[in-house]
């Protein structure tokens, strides 16, 4: 796992594409573990990063 730490004042801040899914990831449950599993196949299909906030 990497953190980024994201500062929008940054004018050099560049982000690669990427799937993101964002929620209120408490506790990596089974339900939180299947929509990660499909964000990471639609990133992979697709040649892109992923992000989860």
């Amino acid at each position: 796992m990497k953190l980024l730490r994201l500062n929008a004042l940054s004018p050099n801040f560049q982000l690669p594409q990427t799937a993101v899914t964002i929620g209120n990831f408490d506790g990596v449950h089974l339900g939180h573990q299947a929509m990660i599993a499909q964000l990471k196949k639609i990133a992979a299909a697709q040649g892109l990063k992923t992000l989860v906030m």
